[in-house]
């Protein structure tokens, strides 16, 4: 439950906890409900390799493309799981809130406008909206709580803004665990064209990735001489 502090800050931004409560609450429900149907969805896939005849399970094509959807479903179920402990943190972080963590975070917000280190504002505490508040001391509070992830590398910080994001590498890798795993174990066997599939794929998605980048960078370059 909600610590009843004394401060007319956390009683103004109270309601705005009350909002947040809320719809953390419906997220977390929505996402496990997500994760539920990923399941039903990778068992659909392992009944329709079922139901193929014979010479289209041993030609190989649809083995690999069979392995590609479930590989694309590990990569969700990583990312579903991902959001559910996010909002898990950001319930938890408001439900235990105490009046020395909401001074801190605070103090650390008008010390890095003051340095200009916060870069989704500019603006002190004391002018921020009170819903503002409240999503800004529980997104410290899943920051403070994730720094063993960030420092494993699975989870990061974004530049924009210094918030917790989930690295684009663990969802790529994911998606080639679980291709090679369904390949070998269900659509394909263990053998030398499993291992060319997973380098193949894992070079193509870094070259994807490294362009995308580099479209994005000459994309800003072209507006920047339009503007």
């Amino acid at each position: 439950m909600l610590v009843d502090l004394e401060s007319d800050d956390y009683r103004e931004v109270s309601t705005s906890f009350e909002h947040l409560l809320s719809f953390y609450g419906g997220e977390l429900q929505s996402h496990a409900a997500v994760i539920l149907g990923v399941m039903v969805v990778t068992f659909a896939i392992v009944q329709a390799w079922g139901g193929l005849p014979e010479r289209l399970r041993s030609d190989g094509f649809h083995g690999f493309w069979f392995a590609v959807v479930v590989g694309v479903v590990g990569a969700g179920m990583v990312y579903q799981l991902w959001r559910l402990y996010a909002f898990g943190k950001l319930t938890s972080g408001i439900m235990y809130c105490s009046d020395n963590a909401w001074k801190m975070t605070r103090e650390k917000w008008n010390k890095d406008v003051k340095e200009e280190k916060t870069r989704i504002g500019i603006d002190e505490w004391e002018r921020l909206f009170d819903m503002t508040k409240a999503v800004i001391y529980a997104e410290a509070h899943l920051k403070e709580s994730s720094k063993r992830f960030v420092n494993l590398g699975t989870l990061g910080l974004t530049r924009t803004s210094d918030r917790v994001r989930l690295r684009h590498r663990v969802l790529v890798a994911a998606f080639l665990l679980a291709f090679f795993v369904s390949y070998v174990l269900l659509f394909g066997e263990l053998g030398a064209a499993s291992i060319v599939y997973v380098i193949l794929l894992a070079s193509l998605i870094r070259v994807g990735y490294a362009a995308r980048r580099r479209l994005f960078s000459v994309g800003m370059k072209l507006l920047d001489v339009v503007s």
